[in-house]
């Protein structure tokens, strides 16, 4: 009868290799995410200094592009999308197109019963 684990180099108790043989971390390894959470951190800081500098209407351009990085950040190491085949990130992408045109939708909408368009009373 044949065992299915991998044949022993002889040395007990060996450790395990920091990183795969391609060079990346093994599967097992925090460094991604710890990464992905300073990342997360100088990004939040970034909005957050946009905000208190009172830049008008570019601090709310800047705070949208800082999310939109968060959010991409997010995708990539906690949902794992950069592992993922072609055709789960392309139905990802969707998702997010199909919300961000839904928020256009609303913007132009409020924005149009802002600026004097007819309301439901004038119609």
């Amino acid at each position: 009868m044949a065992s299915s684990l991998p044949a022993s180099t002889g040395a007990p108790n060996e450790p395990l290799p920091r990183r795969s043989p391609g060079g990346a971390p093994r599967a097992g390894s925090g460094r991604p995410y710890v990464v992905a959470w300073l990342v997360l951190l100088v990004l939040t800081g970034l909005s957050f200094g946009a905000d208190q500098l009172h830049l008008g209407s570019l601090s709310t351009a800047i705070a949208l592009g800082v999310a939109l990085l968060k959010a991409g950040v997010v995708f990539m190491v906690f949902m794992h999308l950069g592992r993922e085949p072609f055709p789960v990130r392309f139905v990802a992408g969707l998702n997010v197109a199909w919300v961000l045109l839904l928020c256009l939708g609303i913007a132009a909408d409020v924005s149009a019963n802002v600026s004097g368009g007819p309301t439901h009373e004038q119609r």
